[in-house]
């Protein structure tokens, strides 16, 4: 959502960083275990190939090595989806742990404290919790879901789905 009482300029190039995923990127930081600090997030090469096809594709499985940054662009990618949509869209990670899930979902967080304060002052959540937050003015949301819950993610229609580990759940099906 981009607030009405900017000037006309400033309105314009925001619907060009809203609209495009890598400029948008830009504005977030992730976490750098090497300085443990948060840095601005610079996709790789593996992060580039990935986000084009997401561009391109509806449903997308990633096989991979660990440590490439398939989590952060996922979740970027959803982050940008749930902050830029003016519809209800509910994203959701699913992993195989609890702590898992919840590294995942700070990601989100981080995200959300990383961009500028013009960006989110005008955004409030409606929900605020270490699983979940929810944007009060357009109601678009993500969540973290356990695989290992007996419920996983019933009672919820997610149009996003993050679902990570997915070798390790205990009932895959």
């Amino acid at each position: 959502m981009i607030p009405h009482n900017l000037p006309r300029e400033v309105k314009e190039e925001l619907r060009r960083v809203y609209s495009d995923p890598r400029r948008f990127f830009r504005l977030l930081k992730v976490w750098d275990k090497s300085t443990k600090s948060y840095v601005p997030f610079v996709m790789n090469a593996e992060q580039e190939r990935l986000l084009d096809a997401l561009i391109a594709h509806k449903r997308i499985v990633v096989l991979k090595p660990r440590q490439v940054g398939v989590s952060t662009l996922l979740r970027a990618w959803a982050f940008w989806q749930v902050f830029t949509g003016t519809n209800p869209v509910r994203g959701g990670v699913l992993s195989f742990t609890r702590p898992s899930s919840e590294v995942l979902m700070a990601m989100d967080r981080a995200f959300l404290d990383s961009l500028p304060p013009a960006l989110t002052k005008h955004r409030k959540l409606k929900t605020d919790r270490m699983a979940s937050i929810e944007f009060g003015d357009t109601g678009a949301s993500t969540s973290s879901f356990t695989a290992s819950s007996r419920y996983g993610t019933r009672s919820y229609a997610l149009s996003d789905a993050h679902i990570s580990e997915f070798a390790f759940y205990e009932n895959p099906e």
